[in-house]
């Protein structure tokens, strides 16, 4: 990985595989070539702009059975990224597409927490002193909502540049 890409905030990237599953609403399941428990996930996904916005879904499933989906951001200049947290027992990763969207997964990188807690002291560093306060007090929850503010969102003088990345042609 380039200096560049690890400032991106693009994490490590690994290798994965879509493999189907009998679910009629999270058709896919996202296997990883590495270890992801405890760690943050970026993903880089590509689909039709011009569809009726379909977003796709994720399902994260714990140990226990328990699951948790989230509603992805939409690919409106073609392409979008996400970034979460897969908590320590987390146990597999499922998708909903649906197949009118043209979704096609570019990338999976994945950070660490050390990396993302960086990037929140260089980009804004009074959420940073939040963030340690939070883990301080053991809010894990406000801790992690403070580091995927501040590493997955991009402020809006930046607009050209997080558009660039997104266009798909």
């Amino acid at each position: 990985m380039s200096a560049r890409a690890g400032r991106s905030g693009l994490g490590r990237a690994v290798a994965f595989s879509l493999e189907p599953q009998d679910d009629p609403l999270f058709g896919l399941r996202l296997a990883l070539s590495a270890p992801a428990r405890d760690r943050w996930i970026v993903l880089t996904y590509r689909g039709d702009p011009v569809a009726a916005p379909l977003r796709p879904l994720l399902r994260l499933v714990r140990d226990d059975g328990r699951r948790e989906t989230f509603v992805l951001p939409g690919p409106i200049l073609g392409a979008a990224r996400w970034l979460g947290y897969l908590p320590p027992d987390c146990a597999g990763i499922e998708l909903g597409l649906d197949p009118r969207s043209g979704f096609v997964l570019e990338r999976v990188g994945l950070r660490s927490q050390a990396s993302l807690f960086a990037e929140c002291m260089r980009r804004r560093p009074l959420r940073a002193a939040d963030a340690a306060f939070n883990l301080v007090r053991r809010d894990e929850r406000r801790f992690r909502d403070i580091l995927r503010g501040s590493g997955g969102v991009t402020p809006v003088r930046h607009y050209a540049t997080w558009s660039a990345s997104r266009v798909r042609t």
